[in-house]
């Protein structure tokens, strides 16, 4: 690979994992389906493997239903090769339910301010795969979905 060819492929994994946090902010998360490939998998502790363009965005789509009003806040991208490292926190109020493993959560009404990392594979223009890393303790403790246990 000639080092114009690399240096245009990192400016498009960026361009491409960025064109992504605007449309989940936008609320344009079906603008997605022209930056994931057909073989898209996402990974996270809740949601576990999500494989597909329609899971992917039905998962996210949920997400953005309890969290309306969710932004990101970039911190820092990296990119080496075909993977793309962002740093990032998530500010949102919850005001839809939330959809879950163990059922549907009722809205809150908190805030959220959640630190996260994702990590991207973008190859031949398209988003391969993305890894995401959370705390989800302190997710659940901003939410007030945490009960304490008496000792």
């Amino acid at each position: 690979m000639s080092q114009v060819t690399a240096e245009k492929n990192k400016l498009n994994g960026t361009r491409i994992v960025r064109q992504h946090y605007a449309n989940v902010s936008l609320g344009n998360i079906e603008h997605d389906r022209e930056i994931l490939s057909p073989e898209v998998v996402h990974e996270s502790l809740v949601a576990g493997n999500i494989r597909g363009i329609a899971g992917f965005i039905n998962n996210i789509g949920r997400f953005k239903q309890s969290f309306p009003d969710l932004r990101f806040d970039i911190r820092t991208i990296v990119e080496n090769g075909e993977t793309v490292m962002v740093e990032a926190v998530f500010l949102g109020t919850n005001t839809g339910p939330m959809v879950g493993p163990k059922g549907t959560a009722p809205p809150t009404g908190r805030t959220v301010k959640l630190p996260f990392v994702d990590v991207w594979t973008v190859r031949n223009g398209k988003i391969l795969e993305n890894r995401i890393y959370y705390d989800q303790l302190g997710f659940m403790s901003q939410l007030g979905l945490m009960t304490s246990s008496s000792t």
